[in-house]
């Protein structure tokens, strides 16, 4: 039996790699070599993996690094006027500005995963702000 910590390692490094496609669990256990009994582990670490933001779901339970979507995890600070801004987890970069109509359904203190919707070197061409946008499109915590 793999050790989840192993499992989530392996994990990781499959789609760190030059050619991978977004999989989902059924897919992600056969390229690692699992039986249909030890599935559930390799959905337990793909689920793990995604509550911590390492990775993020997409469309039809598909998994991808949030990276390679633009896609921010962190936490969403509310300003009582509706918008809100995004402190990026592990990263010395701007907030995110998140307009009122794209926060959804999160509230103050809320982790989300957004999505970056215009970066900083399109805002300021426009003449606005030095942060880049997005919309929140999932709440982890």
């Amino acid at each position: 039996m793999t050790k989840p910590r192993d499992l989530k390692f392996q994990i990781l490094s499959l789609m760190r790699a030059p050619k991978y496609r977004p999989l989902d669990s059924v897919e992600f256990a056969r390229a690692l070599g699992f039986k249909s009994e030890n599935r559930t582990g390799v959905k337990e670490a793909l689920r793990g993996l995604e509550r911590s933001g390492e990775i993020a779901r997409i469309r039809k339970n598909r998994y991808i690094l949030p990276e390679a979507a633009d896609l921010v995890t962190g936490k969403l600070q509310i300003h009582q006027a509706g918008f809100a801004f995004l402190a990026r987890e592990g990263s010395d970069e701007a907030d995110i500005f998140i307009a009122a109509e794209n926060t959804g359904t999160a509230m103050n203190g809320d982790r989300v995963v957004a999505r970056i919707t215009r970066d900083a070197d399109y805002v300021r061409a426009r003449g606005g702000s030095n942060r880049p946008e997005g919309r929140v499109i999932r709440i982890l915590e």
